[in-house]
């Protein structure tokens, strides 16, 4: 063991769940949160932090946190945190790129990243596209105005879209917003196919 030099307490090795715990540290560091609960106990109890990683300084955690998460971890998940407005007059860019394309990383320059969303943007809207056609299609298969939407069925499909986000490392708060947006503007479309058909004009 070795012996702190701002405390009678030993610093024992790290516990199993080190990366747990300093993620939780990191987060409340930088959230300007500086009341962290002790533990005595060398055991792992739920709610409190090992004494020992309170005895780390904040630079070293920093670093050692910044290789093994990701400080926005957080904003990927419902509801988001509620931070503390951040002060910092940052040198650009700041932090690490966090699009990792195997061999490459992205990006260098606001430029690089403007161009990526541009081509992303394209392929969403021809998916969005596709599933207009779909959405139009479906009306065929509604026999009255009052049974063209299906509140049921638009949250099933706003949950299941939040549900499968972490899966593809997609925050739920843009998921949630963009596809109840969809559903909104899909209603009154399909409503407009419907009142729209006469028979025998198609």
């Amino acid at each position: 063991m070795q012996k702190s030099s701002n405390s009678n307490k030993y610093i024992s090795p790290l516990p199993t769940t080190v990366h747990d715990h300093l993620h939780t540290l990191y987060y409340l560091h930088h959230s300007g949160i500086t009341n962290f609960p002790r533990q005595r106990s060398s055991s792992v109890l739920p709610g409190s932090l090992p004494s020992q990683l309170l005895l780390c300084l904040p630079q070293t955690l920093a670093v050692i946190c910044k290789r093994t998460i990701d400080s926005a971890a957080a904003c990927y998940t419902e509801p988001l945190p509620d931070l503390v407005p951040s002060i910092d007059n940052r040198t650009i860019p700041w932090g690490s790129p966090s699009i990792n394309n195997g061999s490459s990383t992205c990006c260098v320059s606001l430029d690089e990243v403007r161009a990526g969303i541009d081509a992303i943007d394209a392929q969403l809207l021809q998916l969005l596209s596709d599933r207009a056609a779909f959405v139009r299609e479906a009306t065929r298969f509604k026999p009255m105005h009052d049974l063209v939407d299906v509140p049921a069925r638009d949250q099933q499909v706003i949950d299941r879209a939040v549900g499968g986000a972490p899966a593809v490392h997609l925050p739920q708060t843009i998921v949630r917003a963009v596809f109840t947006a969809i559903i909104n503007a899909s209603v009154p479309f399909e409503l407009c196919v419907f009142d729209s058909f006469h028979d025998g004009v198609d």
